[in-house]
């Protein structure tokens, strides 16, 4: 009696077991099936390479509605209500240090020629660009008169810090900073 209750046990045993990891490889499997189509659903369009270079230009590669979108974000978390209609990938020459290349995803909007925001980008060996994340992951917007504030670089070490080039704007110059991720 002993033996077929033992037997039993352990057969009911098995059986949950085997259901349990039935449904837990389904479930594995389902979100395999799912696992790129969520990527392309949620991923960030930080997340990759945003543009390459090719033939000595700068070229945005992920769309560039999204990257508007995205900068537009970013820009409202700053407390703008500007519109970004232009995106471009732009070399700057660090003003501390001439020698380095730095290179920014740069929006501007067109009712405000002294408005432009920015995102620091990382060059590799590929020629592609990607979020420099050494920053701290924020963007960086420039705001104030139509002669200056504009968006320049500085190099402490190997870090890029954007920062806003008064040029005469002594006083109508802002800059604000947000993570953009």
């Amino acid at each position: 009696m002993k033996k077929n209750l033992l037997k039993a046990i352990l057969f009911v045993m098995f059986a949950v077991f085997a259901v349990s990891c039935t449904d837990d490889q389904s479930a594995v499997e389902m979100n395999e099936s799912n696992k790129d189509f969520n990527l392309k659903a949620t991923g960030s369009v930080w997340d990759g390479v945003i543009g390459v270079v090719q033939n000595g230009q700068y070229i945005i590669t992920v769309p560039k509605e999204r990257l508007l979108a995205e900068m537009q974000q970013m820009v409202k978390n700053q407390g703008y209500n500007e519109q970004l209609d232009q995106v471009s990938i732009v070399k700057k020459i660090p003003t501390n240090n001439p020698t380095v290349d730095a290179y920014m995803v740069i929006a501007t909007a067109p009712s405000a020629n002294s408005f432009a925001t920015g995102v620091m980008l990382t060059l590799n060996s590929s020629n592609q660009f990607t979020v420099d994340r050494t920053f701290g992951g924020n963007g960086t917007t420039c705001t104030g008169c139509a002669t200056g504030c504009n968006l320049r670089v500085l190099t402490e070490g190997t870090t890029k810090i954007p920062y806003c080039d008064e040029n005469g704007c002594i006083y109508n110059c802002v800059k604000s900073e947000s993570s953009f991720y």
